[in-house]
């Protein structure tokens, strides 16, 4: 008989330390769900002024978040290897292996390869989320809705230079990711981010379109395709990759919408 493996916290390095007294607030709907906090008032203050000096509030995303719950208690939940942290990852999870279940026998989308049970400890408060990574980072003096342009969920700003090309007739642009590839790798420890992203423009409307996503888990990475706020593709590629790599899902892509629009009777 197999012997079930103990459920455990591991700490996750994270760039915002939470106030150790507030309560979080959890804000579910449009665009996001997301997890407010105050941010550890001796260490973000806004403003230059002691009158104007307050905490500020961070925000958690969540990148395709499956689940969330909330919790009371004084004492952890899970056994944990180091309680000096707020933000854990817990490994060997039963309530991410039940999501997986249901998920798996209901909508054939299976959970354990890519995502993970994310606690987050406040004053005698837990919440709890299974999704694929998070992203913190503070909105000021205000909890705030408003999504910065370098979110590693949005798409890369059209700003940015771009490499055009046709295929099929159509017109396609190139971005990537302007940030060092070093900050790259270690921002996606947290969360998927962009390497670089292809850009198509149908009858003279340029919209974003598929992006190689870099994600880091346990010292390996791994580049996958995806659009927007991340939907899998299902082309992996180890490590860092290269335009070369995602190319030809690319090329076969834009074969698709060409035959699509031929069909309806469309040229560009």
């Amino acid at each position: 008989m197999k012997v079930p493996q103990m459920q455990l916290a591991h700490p996750i390095a994270v760039p915002l330390e939470a106030d150790h007294v507030e309560s979080p607030v959890v804000r579910f709907g449009d665009p996001f769900t997301a997890v407010f906090f105050l941010i550890e008032p001796f260490n973000f203050v806004v403003g230059p002024s002691e009158e104007q000096q307050k905490p500020a509030w961070g925000r958690i995303t969540f990148e395709g978040l499956d689940s969330i719950r909330c919790s009371q208690g004084e004492h952890m939940p899970y056994a944990c290897e180091e309680y000096a942290a707020w933000v854990y990852e817990v490994s060997d999870s039963d309530w991410l292996i039940e999501r997986h279940e249901y998920e798996s026998k209901h909508y054939q989308t299976p959970l354990l390869d890519e995502y993970h049970h994310y606690l987050f400890c406040f004053h005698d408060e837990f919440v709890e989320a299974i999704a694929k990574g998070i992203w913190l980072e503070p909105t000021g003096p205000e909890m705030s809705d408003d999504v910065a342009e370098d979110h590693p969920l949005n798409p890369l700003s059209v700003d940015l230079p771009a490499e055009t090309f046709v295929l099929q007739r159509l017109h396609c642009e190139l971005r990537k990711n302007p940030l060092p590839l070093a900050e790259i790798v270690e921002a996606s420890k947290l969360c998927s981010q962009k390497l670089f992203q292809f850009f198509l423009t149908l009858e003279g409307k340029r919209s974003e379109s598929y992006a190689a996503l870099l994600r880091t888990h346990n010292g390996r990475s791994t580049t996958r395709m995806g659009a927007g706020w991340p939907h899998p593709k299902g082309v992996a590629v180890e490590g860092v990759a290269e335009v070369a790599d995602m190319m030809p899902a690319w090329e076969a892509y834009i074969r698709e919408v060409a035959e699509r629009r031929k069909d309806m009777g469309k040229n560009d």
